[in-house]
């Protein structure tokens, strides 16, 4: 299951990656640079449709809330701070997820704010790759949901995040943009170190998520 399809600040796995792809587009750089990863974390979903109850899909909205909870604000404020419409134009699942966790009577991961150091577009690029490229597995999730006729077995679940991941997105063109803007060899580093530390947020989400299993909030 592909949940992304396509560490405080941590270093690039590769620090020469971005000057050997200097000139290819940019979600391939971070798509390459992340792979491991983004692997990862899959894999502690894979089977997630095929469970017998919705523990594991539980623990799934739970992580994603933890991590939009974190990194959604940084990517506002960094809109409003550059004012930068592109940016401003995205839409932000944070309160789908808001809405399931309430309706499902979820307990919030607790986790430490995200730490960028004078996070600027180079790291606003990183974080939306990450952060929408989850988007873009969330609508395969929610197809499976649909075709495994989930919401019956599971009684009880809700899937607003995945109804609204499903909606319309330019992820591809706000990518795209983003690469004819974000092309230095400092500036690729900046947004690659911005994605490593978003794919770390999840893996932490996820881990404390299990670690701590209790759903229901008292």
């Amino acid at each position: 299951m592909d949940l992304m399809n396509d560490a405080a600040s941590c270093p690039v796995a590769n620090p020469g990656l971005a000057s050997a792809r200097a000139g290819a587009p940019l979600r391939a750089l971070l798509r390459h640079a992340t792979e491991t990863p983004h692997q990862r974390l899959d894999s502690h979903f894979a089977r997630m449709t095929e469970a017998p109850d919705a523990s594991d899909y539980h623990r799934f909205i739970r992580m994603s809330h933890a991590c939009h909870m974190a990194i959604e604000p940084v990517l506002a404020q960094m809109a409003q701070r550059l004012d930068d419409p592109l940016l401003a134009r995205r839409q932000s699942l944070l309160p789908m997820l808001s809405q399931d966790m309430r309706a499902m009577g979820l307990a919030p991961v607790l986790m430490e704010p995200l730490a960028l150091n004078r996070p600027d577009l180079p790291e606003a690029a990183g974080l939306i790759y990450v952060l929408d490229g989850s988007r873009l597995g969330a609508r395969f999730i929610h197809r499976e949901f649909i075709t495994k006729d989930l919401t019956r077995r599971w009684p009880g679940i809700t899937t607003a995040y995945l109804a609204g991941a499903s909606g319309p997105d330019a992820f591809g063109e706000r990518m795209t943009a983003l690469s004819g803007r974000v092309i230095s060899e400092t500036a690729r580093q900046r947004a690659l170190a911005a994605a490593q530390t978003a794919f770390a947020l999840f893996e932490a989400a996820f881990a404390w998520a299990a670690r701590n299993p209790e759903a229901a909030t008292s």
